[in-house]
C-alpha cells in the first residue's frame, strides 16, 4: 500500500495518495505501446475466439475492453487520466482494483485508453441469477468493508468535493453528468438544492425534505460514484474487486451508501435494494430520502 507520508496535524489520520498527471512526453510513449497492444489484443482474440460483442458500446460505437494476453486489459474512456488517476488511488489504498500500467489521452473529444490488470471473474451483474440472497448479502457485505476501508484516508484536498486529481466531479448522480469543485459538502449540497428550487412552493414537503442535510456536517472521503452490480466483480460466488472508477472523486461519507443508480430505479430496483443495505448504509437513511427528494424535484436535469 502506498500513502503519503505526510498525516492529518494533529490527526493520526493517513492523507491518500494521488499521482499526478503525466507528462506529455510520457502520454506519447503510452499511446505507442497501447496502439502496438490493441494490435496484439486483435489477434489474441481471435486466436482464441473470444467474443467481442458484450464490449462493444452503443453509445461510443466502439470496442470498450480489449482483452490482451497475461490478464492485462485496454479499456477506452471519454476521461482517461481522471479515470487512470482515481483507479491508481483506490489500488494504492489498498482495494481489490484494477492496477494501471500507464494510460493515454488522445484529446478532449477523442478519450483515450488505460492499459491495466483484469479483474478475475465476470460482473455481478452478469451472474446475479446463480446466486442465493444469502449469497449475494455476503458479497454485498464484502462491498462494504471496501467502502468503509477507504475512510481511514484523508483527502489531500482537504474538505473539497472534487474529481480524483482535485478537479471536476463526473458522475451521473449530478446533473448533466459534471460537477465544478466546490470547497465544502455544504457548498456542494446547496449547488444539489438549486435543481430542486423551482419546484419548491409546489413540492413543499418534498423541498422540506431535501433541506433536511443543510444542518448536518460531513467528512469528505474517496467514493467511487458510480457503483452497482455491474463494476463489482465475482468469481464462484466470491467477491473480487471493484472496477470503472470514471466517476470517483471525493465525496461526502454519505454518497456511495446513497445515490446508487439512483437515477435507473425503476430498471435496477431490486438491486439498489441490496446496494443501500449494505452494512452501514443504515447510518445514512435521512441523506437517502433527501437525496431522493432532489431526485424527483429536479425535473429531468439528472443524466
Amino acid at each position: 500500500m502506498f500513502l503519503q507520508s505526510n498525516r492529518g496535524k494533529g490527526s493520526s489520520t493517513p492523507i491518500a495518495w494521488v499521482p499526478k498527471p503525466q507528462s506529455s512526453w510520457m502520454n506519447w510513449l503510452s499511446g505507442l505501446v497501447i496502439n502496438v497492444l490493441l494490435k496484439v489484443g486483435t489477434y489474441y482474440r481471435r486466436r482464441k475466439n473470444i467474443s467481442e460483442e458484450r464490449f462493444r458500446s452503443p453509445f461510443f460505437g466502439r470496442l470498450l475492453i480489449h482483452e490482451l494476453p497475461f490478464g492485462l486489459i485496454i479499456k477506452y474512456t471519454p476521461r482517461p487520466v481522471g479515470e487512470a488517476i482515481a483507479t491508481m488511488t483506490a489500488h494504492a489504498m489498498g482495494l481489490p482494483s484494477p492496477r494501471v500500467l500507464c494510460y493515454t489521452d488522445l484529446g478532449t473529444i477523442e478519450g483515450g485508453w488505460i492499459l491495466m490488470t483484469r479483474i478475475p471473474g465476470e460482473t455481478l451483474w452478469d451472474s446475479h441469477q446463480s446466486y442465493s440472497d444469502e449469497e449475494l448479502t455476503a458479497i454485498m457485505v464484502e462491498v462494504s468493508d471496501c467502502l468503509h476501508h477507504i475512510r481511514r484516508f484523508a483527502s489531500p484536498y482537504g474538505t473539497a468535493v472534487c474529481g480524483p486529481d482535485g478537479g471536476r466531479i463526473y458522475t451521473r448522480a449530478v446533473p448533466k453528468e459534471t460537477w465544478r469543485r466546490r470547497e465544502s459538502p455544504e457548498d456542494f449540497y446547496d449547488d444539489m438544492l438549486i435543481c430542486a428550487w423551482s419546484m419548491k412552493d409546489r413540492f413543499e414537503e418534498e423541498y422540506a425534505e431535501a433541506c433536511i442535510l443543510k444542518n448536518k456536517s460531513y467528512r469528505v472521503v474517496f467514493g467511487h460514484g458510480d457503483l452497482h452490480f455491474s463494476n463489482i466483480m465475482v468469481q464462484d460466488g466470491r467477491f473480487t474487486g471493484i472496477v470503472d472508477w470514471g466517476s470517483a472523486g471525493w465525496y461526502p461519507e454519505y454518497w456511495d451508501f446513497v445515490h446508487p443508480m439512483s437515477t435507473w430505479c425503476d430498471e435496477w430496483g431490486w438491486a439498489v435494494d441490496f446496494l443501500y443495505n449494505m452494512p452501514g448504509g443504515e447510518e445514512y437513511e435521512q441523506e437517502r430520502k433527501s437525496f431522493d427528494a432532489i431526485i424527483q424535484l429536479s425535473c429531468g436535469q439528472f443524466f
